[in-house]
């Protein structure tokens, strides 16, 4: 891989050139739309309030949580003899 020589970089100006010749007339569409755009946007900024002012009379609706139920927790094997397990675990736990 080496580095472009003069006549490829002269190559690529010649297609930059090109393609921007072929970008101008649509530049000049652009421009003629944005003119005839300003009036547009003053007509679209009207819809905007108008859609606006019907959003705010919606009614409100009041928020009414439902009420937190308590959880079912099954507590099993509670009886049984614990083993060296359950020992290590109660130890790890300090839950006695």
């Amino acid at each position: 891989m080496g580095y472009a020589t003069k006549e490829e970089l002269q190559e690529v100006k010649t297609m930059v050139e090109e393609i921007k010749a072929l970008l101008e007339p649509k530049d000049q569409e652009m421009s003629d739309d944005i003119s005839t755009g300003v009036k547009s946007e003053e007509t679209t900024t009207k819809t905007v309030y108008a859609e606006k002012e019907e959003m705010s009379e919606v009614e409100k609706v009041s928020h009414n949580p439902e009420s937190e139920s308590k959880r079912n927790t099954n507590l099993y094997s509670q009886k049984r003899s614990g083993n060296t397990l359950d020992k290590v675990m109660d130890r790890i736990s300090n839950f006695k």
